[in-house]
């Protein structure tokens, strides 16, 4: 059994919305999201599919718990949509 301390910050909800965000941005940034997928504007299409169906269980889910996990997930989603249109548009300026 390990303890240690813990910010306060890092124990708030806000915190896990803002860090799945900027995981779903380092997922595109690293390349671990297929290259040959089919895009509309820069923006995987499996990705708008994975957002409408982790949205749906977000907005319908009762249980407070899978509610929380659900929106992390559509905000880590989110992020990955953000980040693919962003670096989709660098590209195209070039």
């Amino acid at each position: 059994l390990v303890y240690h301390p813990v910010e306060k910050e890092r124990i708030r909800k806000n915190y896990f919305y803002l860090w799945y965000f900027n995981y779903g941005r380092v997922v595109i940034k690293t390349g671990m999201a297929p290259a040959e997928a089919r895009c509309y504007f820069g923006v995987p299409r499996y990705l708008v599919r994975m957002l409408a169906v982790r949205a749906s269980k977000w907005l319908f889910s009762l249980n407070p718990k899978k509610r929380f996990y659900y929106r992390v997930e559509t905000y880590e989603t989110v992020g990955q949509i953000v980040q693919a249109f962003l670096e989709a548009r660098t590209r195209g300026e070039n």
